[in-house]
């Protein structure tokens, strides 16, 4: 199990509403905790479980947000199916565990309201085959003000080295960090960062970084800024960073996962 998104993505119609520029936030300045919920629903049900979902549980994120409780949520669907995987993810972040238990409180105090039909339909339909649930600590190094109803997150999930906890943060500041900005920078990125699990339920070595995209399109910049930015290397630099992530990292743990976001929100 990833966390985030599948740790947080087949097509769905839905359009984007707003995407509000806002001020970056200072590298490193957005920390909190994530607590995500993966789920894996039966085909036939997921329009309906999508559109369930805007319905209950996103006036009360909203509601949540407004009132400062979390700065971050999202839906998504995967879009890259494994046979044992999850179709579905939400998830909600806040600056303290305080805030994340809180959210989760109103949350079930909302599901509590819903009629005997609504409910017959959450425990059947819309219970999946698997659940699991994660609480991550997420660090944000940067974000902006959106609200989205499509988008795309990348995450790419690695097992870090005994011992190299350190070097691996000063390899992604050194290889990935540029990239990520960059996006951010240009407008084809939201927000990017990166996780690690607060109640461990797999190794604690594992890192998970992500990146959210408004747009299909910012997933086409970020493979062109990555072979851009390899090709203006010298083949000793290639070398020394291909290296260093030998050093750092367990090379078979890695895994990518994409996404499609059907909600988004943040107020970082």
């Amino acid at each position: 199990m990833r966390t985030r998104i599948g740790t947080v993505a087949a097509a769905i119609a839905s359009v984007l509403l707003s995407v509000a520029p806002g001020a970056a936030q200072t590298p490193d300045a957005a920390t909190g905790f994530s607590r995500v919920a993966f789920w894996q629903i039966a085909r036939p049900h997921w329009d309906a479980y999508e559109a369930d979902l805007k319905k209950t549980a996103q006036p009360v994120l909203d509601k949540l947000m407004a009132e400062g409780v979390i700065v971050e949520y999202g839906f998504g669907r995967n879009t890259v199916h494994a046979p044992d995987g999850f179709t579905h993810v939400t998830w909600y972040v806040s600056k303290t565990l305080a805030g994340v238990e809180k959210a989760l409180a109103a949350v079930v105090a909302a599901d509590a309201t819903m009629s005997p039909a609504e409910r017959r339909r959450a425990d059947t339909d819309f219970a999946g085959t698997r659940h699991a649930d994660a609480l991550v600590r997420t660090r944000v190094i940067r974000g902006k003000a959106a609200k989205l109803a499509s988008g795309y997150m990348y995450l790419a999930t690695d097992q870090v080295q005994p011992g190299k906890g350190q070097a691996y943060n000063e390899r992604f500041d050194k290889i990935v960090r540029p990239l990520m900005e960059s996006l951010v920078t240009s407008g084809a990125a939201i927000s990017y960062g990166i996780d690690t699990e607060f109640i461990h339920t797999m190794d604690p070595a594992m890192r998970m970084r992500w990146i959210v995209f408004p747009e299909a399109d910012g997933l086409d910049k970020m493979l062109a800024a990555g072979e851009a930015r390899t090709q203006a290397l010298s083949p000793a630099e290639r070398e020394a960073n291909a290296q260093l992530s030998r050093e750092v990292l367990v090379g078979a743990s890695h895994r990518d996962e994409l996404w499609m976001l059907t909600g988004y929100a943040a107020k970082y």
